[in-house]
This record gives C-alpha cells, structure tokens and sequence, in this order.
C-alpha cells in the first residue's frame, strides 16, 4: 500500500522537515511504500516574494482571508494543481499533511477528495490541537482524522486498517469526536529508523531569505530526545507531546551522525529537542564522544536555563563543536520565573549566559510577556536583565506576548481566582493585567530592543500582536 506526505508552508527553510522524514522511514519500515514532497521548499524558490517565509510574515498563511486573496491566487493555485496531479500518480490509499496554517491543508484535502474520495486524508502536528488554532480543521469534512501528538503509531495503525479494509475509528493518536485518544508512544527511541530523505533536494535548503544570494544551508535537524522534564505552567507543547521523557543513547545519536555526514555531506546540525540538557549525563557523553570520534560538526538547539550548566560543562560542550543555544529565560524577574514553574533565578541565568559567552557560540533567549503573576516593577526587571546582559547575546531576544490556552496548566491555576477574566488565548485580563497593558509592555520592548541591538526588534507576527 502507498502512502503520501506532504511538508506545506509556512516553516523554516534551513533543514528539511523532520516529521514526515521520520514517519516515512518509520512506515518503509512495516512495510508501506511512501513519498515525501515538501511543499514548502518547492514554493519558496517558485515565489518571487521571499519574504512570505520570514516569521513576521507567518500569519499571512495562516489567515484565509489574506491567504486566498494574496498568496494562493497568484502563484499557489498552480502549484498546488500540479502537486495533486503528482498525488494522484502515486495511487496512494493515505495522504499525511502536516499542518503548519489551516488555509493551505484545507486547500490540499479539498482538492484531494475533489479528485478521489476515496483517500484517506490525515493532519497532523501540534496546530492541529483546537487549542492551538486548529479549531477549523475539526470543521472541514475533506479531512477524516486529525492526530494528537507523537504520530508514528498512530499514523502505522491507521495504515494497517486501511489496507485491511477494517474500521479506522478510535485509533490511539488520533481525535475521536473532538475528544484525543492520548497515542501509543515509542518508549525505545533508538529503535527508530533515522529520518529518510531521499525524496527531497537538499541542495533547496538555505540559510538566507535573500533572491539574489540563497546559500544551501547544508545542516540537518536531528533529536536526542522527546518530551520535556520541567512543567512550566504556560506551556502547551508538553501538554501535547506527553510525558514520559525519553532519550536516545549518545551511540545512536552519533551512528545517525555520521551516516547523514557521510550520506547528505552535512557536517552542521540542530537539535528539535524541546530541551537538550534534560538529561545532562548523555548530553555530556554525546560531546565527549563527538570529540573522541573526530567529526567535527556544528551543533546546537534550545536548552533549558539551568545553574547545573556549568562552566566546564560549558566547555566540553564548546569543544564537541556546539555553536548555537536558545534559553527560554521568559522573565528577570525571581517572583514570575517561581509563578511559571523555573527553577532557576534571574542571576543563575545571568551567570549561564556568561559561561556560554565564547567566540562563534551564539546563543540567543526568549521573554514572555504579560504572565498573570507579572506587574510593571516585574517587567522592568526584565528590561533590565535585558539591558546588563545584552552584550552575551548574538541578536535581540524572541518574545511573545503570554498567551493562555485552553487545556493549559495556567488557565487551571487562575480560572476562579477573583480578577481574572477570560475570553480566549490573548483575550484575558487578570487585574492590571489588560491586553493594553501587555501592548504597552511589548512597545516598551521594542524601544529597549532597538536600542541595544544592531539588528533591532524581531517577533513572529509582530503586527498581529500589535493589533
């Protein structure tokens, strides 16, 4: 039986996706032939506006309104035909679509089942969450499952049945009703088949959105681990991916290393662990074996601020080849990192970033603003961590304005509290604590931010949050 997956925008353009490459090989593994398109990279060197693909501009793809009126008509339309046609070629009984904007896996479902109903169609990825403003997709009959975190043995069930002919409700990982069946999850991570991607162009894969000067950005994403160790109360992705927390052993790691070096010629890498420090025993082995095996690769991901990052821990790290960290610090001030769950405090994380503060090791952080638990006096302390430790940062801080979902460990903690006032996600007040305020807080922001860093204010969907 043959089964297709499909990559849309919006999504980086540095490495190949990593969802679909994993459950193709996972599928080729029972059994199932399978064909991977990005649709994403195939777009981005056919449209002439690269700068739909810089994540200010996300929220133009995931807007129907501006999609269909400024991206779909004037080049997306034949693309997308000459990608069913190619769907259509593959005879598949199974089309995967991950979903990274509503408007375009609506698209591609609807003209799926336009052209053969009988295809099974199945979304996937964590904006698939109704939480998460996949709400429309639960909507739309052209799309018969929709799954619910880790997808491999959901999606190797779902195959199963359909070429039995058997029934494919209440598969685990998928929503049944509105309501998710909690997946099976892969407990042995290194019995995994390391990510395919025969199907796709490596060569498509840039560092730099400018038409003129695209530079293969030769890397790869690559994962140590999945789920996460700490419960920070604003966070949606662990409440979506589940515990427990699982690794793989560094000796994997490595063998997949080597075999995307010697296959791909890829010597640069970036870890998609929620944290790569959740276990910082393996996360030790792996750089000291990373050293001892000579393959001098760049690597790097997002880590969790912690006082156990120590300075020689730091320089193992440094002498493996690691390069690039992301910190979720979200807050300088002690009372809010304690309300959102950090177990670290603003000076702890000053001291990190100064351990990490070697030539060619960018590290870069990401702020929250407006968590119920913060005032005015909490984010000026933010503002100014931000402004004693700027100089250790390779570009300005990421931030976002506090969002609090619906299923989400916040909303439980202050629903029922006087003073707190909820209406959706950005649409809650808790006190002082308004969506003006919060806007006041984020302009602030951007008037310290372009003032300390050359590059200035960054935001995905900055001009959404501004609105």
């Amino acid at each position: 039986m043959r089964v297709v997956l499909i990559h849309p925008p919006v999504w980086t353009l540095e490495t190949p996706p990593l969802a679909i490459t994993y459950l193709s090989s996972f599928l080729q593994q029972n059994g199932f032939a399978v064909k991977c398109f990005d649709l994403n990279a195939e777009l981005f060197h056919i449209m002439p506006n690269k700068s739909l693909w810089h994540p200010s501009e996300s929220y133009k793809w995931k807007s129907k309104k501006i999609f269909h009126g400024e991206i779909y008509t004037k080049v997306v339309e034949k693309v997308i035909q000459n990608l069913i046609h190619k769907i259509l070629n593959e005879n598949p009984k199974v089309v995967g679509i991950t979903n990274n904007a509503n408007p375009i896996t609506s698209l591609i479902a609807k003209k799926i089942k336009q052209r053969n109903p009988q295809i099974i169609v199945v979304a996937g990825g964590q904006l698939c969450s109704p939480y998460l403003g996949g709400a429309e997709l639960h909507q739309d009959n052209n799309i018969d499952l929709i799954a619910y975190g880790e997808g491999e043995m959901a999606l190797l069930e779902l195959c199963k049945r359909v070429q039995k002919g058997a029934s494919i409700e209440r598969i685990s990982g998928f929503f049944y009703n509105g309501t998710p069946i909690l997946p099976k999850l892969i407990q042995r991570l290194d019995e995994l088949p390391f990510p395919d991607y025969s199907d796709l162009d490596l060569s498509r894969y840039v560092t730099r959105f400018v038409s003129n000067s695209l530079e293969p950005s030769k890397s790869l994403s690559i994962l140590l681990s999945r789920g996460c160790v700490n419960s920070c109360d604003f966070c949606m992705q662990r409440v979506i991916w589940g515990k427990p927390f699982r690794v793989r052993s560094s000796h994997n790691v490595i063998k997949e290393i080597k075999y995307m070096r010697d296959t791909w010629g890829v010597k640069r890498f970036h870890f998609n662990d929620l944290l790569l420090n959740g276990n910082l025993v393996l996360l030790l082995r792996l750089s000291r074996e990373l050293i001892d095996y000579k393959l001098n690769i760049k690597w790097g991901g997002n880590m969790t601020m912690s006082s156990k990052l120590t300075p020689s821990i730091v320089d193992s790290l440094y002498a493996s080849g690691f390069d690039h960290a992301t910190f979720g610090i979200e807050s300088g001030s002690d009372k809010v990192l304690k309300e959102m769950g950090k177990h670290y405090t603003e000076k702890e994380a000053e001291a990190v970033l100064k351990s990490f503060d070697k030539p060619g090791l960018n590290v870069t952080i990401n702020l929250i603003i407006g968590h119920p638990a913060e005032t005015d006096e909490d984010f000026d302390q933010t503002l100014d961590f931000l402004k004693r430790n700027h100089i250790l940062l390779f570009n300005a801080p990421s931030p976002s304005i506090c969002a609090i979902f619906e299923g989400s460990d916040l909303l439980k903690k202050y629903q029922g509290k006087d003073g707190f006032v909820w209406n959706g996600p950005e649409k809650w007040s808790y006190n002082e604590n308004t969506c003006e305020a919060r806007t006041k807080r984020l302009n602030k922001l951007i008037e310290v931010t372009n003032k300390l860093f050359p590059s200035g204010f960054f935001m995905v969907d900055k001009e959404r949050a501004l609105n």
